[in-house]
């Protein structure tokens, strides 16, 4: 009808309004014929083919068949995008065939879901070695410092306010290296969701999500590490 309607000018009946449309569906064979109500729920693009509810099917072929046995010609498969080549595989296994264009989009995007997981795993484990040279560099400055420590202790400093000093100086360091960490890692995302939405590819949002709590938490852990250095450093010196 849309074809027609184009070819002549005409507007299309847009997908809203054919869902809002109700008609009748002849099930037909010999003598036997029935109408039923029907509706259409969806459009795809993806099948060329009209799709219909399981239910009707097995009813159509148990009232309307020719009585040979039907035989499933197309079957229709999903799985996870990180996870394609298993599909692929088992595919292959069973002997069945798909569209290539489907092919290449999804090993594409099964190639990048589990690249950015390589990328994001050898981040975080990046960002813990840092983690633990920040650490031992804390250790050698409280080190290096242990004369002055002695010195403002036995002039009356308190212990406590020594320790919060090193510690505000350890974790205001760490603060900005931390920011300069996300704003790169923001920059860098943009770029990399600006090419890959022009190939048509998204990325997960939930993996800058997963990335900021790993920072924060791994900001929580070095605070906690910065202060017992700082502790330990002032109480050896004392």
């Amino acid at each position: 009808l849309n074809t027609f309607m184009s070819a002549n000018g005409i507007p299309q009946v847009s997908d809203d309004l054919a869902m809002e449309i109700k008609f009748k569906f002849t099930l037909k064979n010999g003598p036997t014929k029935e109408a039923v109500n029907v509706r259409i729920i969806g459009f795809t693009n993806t099948v060329s083919s009209i799709l219909v509810p399981e239910s009707f099917m097995e009813y159509g072929n148990t009232h309307y068949s020719n009585g040979k046995e039907q035989l499933i010609t197309q079957i229709m498969i999903a799985g996870e995008e990180s996870e394609f080549g298993l599909i692929e595989e088992m595919l292959n296994e069973k002997g069945l065939n798909t569209k290539d264009a489907q092919m290449v989009v999804g090993r594409l995007k099964s190639i990048v879901g589990t690249l950015f997981m390589v990328v994001l795993g050898i981040s975080i484990i990046a960002v813990f070695l840092s983690g633990l040279v920040l650490i031992q560099y804390l250790q050698l400055l409280m080190t290096k410092n242990a004369y002055e420590v002695q010195t403002l202790l036995r002039l009356g400093y308190q212990p406590k306010k020594i320790i919060h000093q090193f510690f505000y100086y350890f974790i205001k360091i760490f603060g900005i290296i931390s920011l300069l960490g996300i704003v790169t890692f923001f920059i860098f995302k943009i770029l990399l969701d600006n090419v890959f939405a022009s190939g048509g590819l998204f990325i997960d949002t939930a993996y800058t999500y997963q990335s900021i709590v790993a920072i924060l938490f791994t900001y929580f852990l070095f605070a906690l590490s910065s202060y017992k250095v700082a502790k330990n450093g002032v109480i050896s010196s004392n």
